[in-house]
């Protein structure tokens, strides 16, 4: 009832109304809607009815909740995880950065998201000299699709001092179709 006066009032005051609400069906069960009501006037533009289009959204309104809550479940596990968590594209930039990665590297989050992954933390070898992609194990992840795993390595904070690190860098699949990795990796003491 009040969304039935809600939709009156909006069409009485703008012509026009589109929205979800809750409508029932012959049966007497209720659904989820998204209608689209104009107002039909006569020739001296008095409001003399109503048309409108229906459709039922329900499953469309639960998948997206679905789909919320298992966003916010990944968000959670992310940000609880202890070990650093980076998600690449195919061109080896940040597309997500848990917390522990950020903190690692001596980084906010959004400091790394669309930046090389590479050329901001393993950009070096222990040694100190230079590491050419090309070599590097956790973009080969996109050469040949098969994890690499290190524990010998150095990752290179934003302040320029390095620590070591153990990784791997898993590849990331969706629908079979290779978009992009993963790297865990965990710091090792001392460092």
């Amino acid at each position: 009832p009040n969304e039935a006066v809600a939709i009156v009032t909006a069409l009485n005051s703008t012509g026009q109304w589109e929205g979800d609400y809750t409508a029932r069906r012959k049966d007497g069960s209720t659904f989820v809607a998204h209608g689209l009501a104009t107002t039909v006037k006569d020739e001296q533009k008095t409001v003399i009815g109503y048309q409108s289009a229906v459709n039922d959204v329900s499953g469309q309104r639960g998948a997206e909740e679905a789909l919320a809550q298992l966003n916010q479940q990944h968000e959670l596990i992310l940000d609880a995880a202890a070990e650093g968590i980076l998600g690449m594209d195919l061109q080896g930039n940040h597309t997500f950065v848990n917390p522990a990665a950020a903190k690692m590297l001596g980084y906010e989050a959004k400091e790394l998201l669309g930046r090389p992954s590479h050329n901001a933390w393993h950009h070096t070898k222990t040694d100190g000299s230079p590491y050419p992609g090309e070599e590097c194990p956790i973009l080969a992840v996109f050469r040949g699709g098969v994890v690499g795993h290190k524990s010998d390595e150095v990752f290179w904070r934003k302040d320029g001092t390095s620590f070591p690190v153990e990784y791997a860098s898993t590849p990331a699949y969706e629908q079979g179709r290779l978009v992009g990795a993963v790297v865990t990796l965990r710091r090792l003491w001392p460092g």
